[in-house]
C-alpha cells in the first residue's frame, strides 16, 4: 500500500521546483523584453551575483546557471526584437527581408559552441578560453571596418572621437585575435619557436612605427585601406606577445587575452552608446585584469619577466650522466603510507590528464580510517589555471577543509611523514627556490624536500610544462613511482586495503 503511494509522489515531487524555475526565468526574460531599460540592470545584477557566489564553495555550483540568464536576458530581447522587424519587413512585402542566413548562422554557431564545449577535456580548457577569446577579437575588428566603411560613405562629418572608438576596437580586437590563436598553438605545443632578443627587438620596432604611422594615416584621411593596414600591423603584436612567453607562463597571457576581449567590447559599447556592452564588457576586462594580477602575484611575476621570459634564459650546459633515482612499485609505496601519521597530497596537471581524482579521494578516505592526517596542498596555479585542481577535487567529493594553501602546508612541511606528488613537476620544484637562472625561479613552490619521504607519481622521468629538470627526483628521501597516476593510485589503494 504505500509503495503505490510513493512512486506516483516521487514522479510529481520534483514538479513544483522545476514549475517555479521556469516562472521566473520566463517572468525575467518578459520583463527584459519589454523593458529595456530592465535589461541592462537584470543582466548586470545577475552576471555580478553569479561572480559572488563563487566566493562560497557550496553556491559555486549554480553560478554558471545564474550568468546563463543574466545573458539569456541581454540575448533574448535582441534577437525577439530583430526576429519581429523582420517580420513586419516581410509581411509589407520586401524582399529578402528576412534574412534566413543570420538566424542560421546564429543557430550554427550556438550548436557548434554547446558541441565544442562538451567535448573539450578539463585538461584543455584554456586552450578553449584562448580560443573563445581569439572570436571575440576578430569579431570586434570586423565589426570595425564595417563600421568604418559606413562613416566614411557618408556624407556627413564625423567626429574625431568615433574615429577613435572604432580603431581602438580594431587594434585591441585584432591583438587578442592573434595572441589568443598563438596561445592556443603554444599551450598545444605546435609552435616553439621563440625569437632571439636582437630579433625580436628589430621586429618590435618595426611593427611599432608601422602601426603608429597607419593609425595617423587614418586619422588624417580615413579610408579602408590605412584602417586595414593598422589592424594587420597591431595584430602582428599579438604573435610578438606571445612568442617570448615562457611555457610556465602561458596561463597568465590567456587570463590577460580575457581581458583584452573584455577591453574590445567596451570600445565598441562606447561607439554604439550600448550600456549592454559596455557593462558586460567591463565585467570581462576587469575580471580578467584581476585574475591576472592575482596570478602574477601567486607566481611571484611581474608582466615584463612573463613577456620576456625566454630571453631570462641561460643556456646550459648539458650533462651527460644519468643521475640514479630510487623507483618503486605502488605495493611497496603502501608500505610508506600504511605507518605514515600525516601525508600531504599534492595533485597536478598530471593528476587532471589520468582522472585520478577518485582514486585519490578513496586512498585519501581509507588513510583517514587508519587515523591518518591527510590534507590536499593547493598551489595558486596548479594545472593550467586558478582553481584547476579545485574543480579536479571538487568532482571526487574532496571536503573543503582538507585543502590546504600553499603557505600553510609549507610550514607543517618539516613534520609530514610523506608527500604524494600525483603529476605535479614545477609546483614541486627546488630550483625555483635555488636557481636564479631557470625560467621558473621565485614562483612559491611546496617544499617537498623538507618532508620525511617524498612518494612521486610520474609516467616517466619528463620534464615538466616549463621544460625542465626537476632535482627533487634524485633526493635520498624521494622515491619515484611510475606509471599512470589514476593506476598508481588504484594499486596503492588495493595494496594497503591488505595491509
Amino acid at each position: 500500500m504505500n509503495s503505490f503511494f510513493v512512486f506516483p509522489w516521487n514522479f510529481v515531487h520534483p514538479l513544483p521546483r522545476i514549475f517555479f524555475k521556469g516562472m521566473v526565468c520566463g517572468a525575467l526574460l518578459g520583463g527584459a523584453t519589454f523593458f529595456p531599460s530592465l535589461r541592462v540592470s537584470l543582466t548586470l545584477g545577475l552576471i555580478l551575483m553569479a561572480f559572488e557566489m563563487l566566493t562560497s564553495f557550496n553556491r559555486a555550483q549554480y553560478c554558471a546557471w545564474i550568468g546563463k540568464i543574466g545573458m539569456m536576458c541581454a540575448m533574448i530581447p535582441y534577437a525577439g526584437e530583430m526576429f519581429w522587424l523582420h517580420y513586419l519587413s516581410y509581411v509589407e512585402g520586401k524582399e529578402k527581408a528576412f534574412h534566413g542566413g543570420l538566424w542560421f548562422c546564429i543557430f550554427l554557431g550556438s550548436i557548434l559552441g554547446t558541441v565544442v564545449a562538451k567535448r573539450t577535456p578539463m585538461t584543455e580548457l584554456p586552450q578553449l578560453m584562448a580560443l573563445f577569446h581569439s572570436l571575440v577579437g576578430i569579431g570586434a575588428a570586423s565589426i570595425s571596418v564595417v563600421l568604418a566603411k559606413v562613416h566614411i560613405s557618408s556624407s556627413c562629418a564625423i567626429p574625431f572621437s568615433v574615429f577613435f572608438e572604432i580603431l581602438a576596437g580594431g587594434i585591441i580586437g585584432a591583438i587578442t585575435f592573434t595572441g589568443s590563436v598563438f596561445a592556443v598553438l603554444r599551450l598545444q605545443n605546435i609552435v616553439r619557436y621563440t625569437p632571439s632578443l636582437k630579433v625580436f627587438t628589430i621586429l618590435f620596432l618595426v611593427v611599432l612605427l608601422g602601426a603608429l604611422g597607419s593609425a595617423f594615416w587614418f586619422f588624417q584621411e580615413p579610408s579602408i585601406f590605412s584602417l586595414i593596414i593598422s589592424i594587420t600591423l597591431s595584430s602582428i603584436f599579438g604573435i610578438l606577445m606571445i612568442l617570448p612567453v615562457a611555457g610556465a607562463d602561458m596561463p597568465l597571457v590567456v587570463s590577460l587575452l580575457n581581458s583584452c576581449s573584455g577591453w574590445a567590447c567596451v570600445s565598441l559599447g562606447i561607439y554604439s552608446s550600448s550600456p549592454l556592452l559596455i557593462v558586460v564588457g567591463s565585467i570581462v576586462g576587469f575580471s580578467g585584469a584581476v585574475l591576472t594580477t592575482v596570478m602574477c602575484q601567486g607566481m611571484n611575476r611581474s608582466l615584463t619577466r612573463v613577456f620576456t621570459g625566454s630571453f631570462h634564459k641561460k643556456k646550459e650546459e648539458k650533462i651527460s650522466v644519468v643521475l640514479p633515482v630510487q623507483s618503486i612499485s605502488g605495493q611497496e609505496a603502501a608500505f610508506f603510507l600504511k605507518s605514515a601519521e600525516r601525508v600531504l597530497i599534492v595533485p597536478g596537471y598530471g593528476a587532471a590528464v589520468a582522472q585520478a581524482q577518485t582514486a585519490l579521494q578513496e586512498l585519501a578516505l581509507l588513510l583517514k580510517a587508519n587515523h591518518c592526517d591527510v590534507q590536499y596542498g593547493m598551489h595558486p596555479v596548479a594545472g593550467r589555471m586558478p582553481g584547476h585542481m579545485d574543480i579536479l577535487l571538487a568532482q571526487a567529493n574532496v571536503p573543503l577543509e582538507d585543502m590546504v594553501e600553499l603557505g600553510e602546508a609549507n610550514r607543517r612541511l618539516s613534520e609530514t611523514d610523506v608527500v604524494l606528488i600525483v603529476g605535479a613537476n614545477d609546483t614541486v620544484n627546488p630550483l625555483a627556490e635555488q636557481d636564479s637562472s631557470s625560467e621558473i625561479y621565485g614562483m612559491p613552490i611546496f617544499q617537498a624536500y623538507r618532508a620525511k619521504k617524498v612518494l612521486f607519481v610520474k609516467r616517466s622521468m619528463s620534464v615538466g610544462y616549463s621544460g625542465i629538470d626537476n632535482p627533487l627526483c634524485y633526493l635520498p628521501q624521494t622515491y619515484m613511482v611510475f606509471g599512470d597516476g589514476k593506476k598508481v593510485c588504484e594499486d596503492i589503494l588495493k595494496a594497503l586495503a591488505l595491509l
